[in-house]
């Protein structure tokens, strides 16, 4: 999450697709914490089927996290 704060400091939109909501609401809960709440894109679904609709880039973090910045 590293990354995406500094990202976030960079001026880069940041785009967080989750499906389980229980996961995506633990995520705003933290992004509150650090102050960047109002600064990431927040999308609840499939990346699978809403990724082809973004124009962005992508990082991986590892298996599990990934980061997709405009």
């Amino acid at each position: 999450y590293l990354l995406t704060l500094f990202d976030i400091k960079r001026g880069f939109e940041v785009y967080a697709i989750e499906l389980d909501e229980g996961r995506l609401e633990m995520a705003k809960h933290n992004a509150q914490i650090y102050g960047v709440h109002d600064k990431i894109k927040w999308i609840h679904g499939d990346c699978l089927e809403v990724l082809p609709t973004l124009k962005v880039s992508l990082r991986v973090l590892s298996t599990k996290a990934l980061i997709f910045i405009q």
